[in-house]
């Protein structure tokens, strides 16, 4: 049997997960804790990542983010916006494919994100959030770069954009 992992990460409500095997979740069941996040089946999938050290050390990244104040940077820097960082953080906590090993995720002076992943190509991501634009750089096997730009100002792009990833990172493509 097949199961979904509901995670309120950051929510100080929902301490554990909550466990709901596949066969039982409907599309129209919610879990909702007043201030928390609205977590439906059409955001997991089977394959998402589950609490583990890996999420922790995700979750621990973004607890980092969230701390920058303006001029963390040598006096300069912009720190990245939370509401921002909530969407993103939600998306990776809640979806982020087990299989790929967790990234380094880096803030940038704009007030932007760098993903890196210690992977063949040297995989990135670049998100910007005046747009919510991701921007995918890797090298190929001969040496070419290769650029993909998602835009993930909706959940069915996060999918795409997610199910990308899995579909590249470690693997040697694109």
């Amino acid at each position: 049997m097949s199961y979904f992992f509901i995670y309120g990460y950051g929510c100080p409500a929902v301490a554990d997960p909550i466990s709901i095997p596949h066969a039982e979740l409907t599309n129209a069941q919610i879990t909702t804790v007043p201030g928390c996040i609205e977590w439906t089946k059409s955001r997991f999938h089977e394959g998402a990542v589950q609490p583990t050290l890996k999420s922790n050390g995700i979750a621990q990244q973004f607890n980092e983010l969230r701390s920058l104040a303006d001029g963390w940077f040598d006096g300069k820097g912009f720190a990245p916006d939370g509401e921002k960082l909530d969407i993103i953080e939600a998306h990776m906590l809640g979806e982020y494919p087990a299989r790929l090993p967790a990234p380094a995720i880096v803030p940038t002076p704009e007030g932007n994100l760098l993903f890196e992943w210690n992977a063949p190509g040297d995989p990135s991501v670049d998100i910007r959030f005046s747009d919510l634009k991701a921007e995918f750089h890797a090298f190929r096997a001969d040496s070419t770069d290769f650029e993909k730009e998602f835009d993930l100002s909706s959940d069915e792009e996060w999918v795409h954009f997610l199910a990308f990833l899995s579909d590249t990172i470690g693997t040697g493509a694109p």
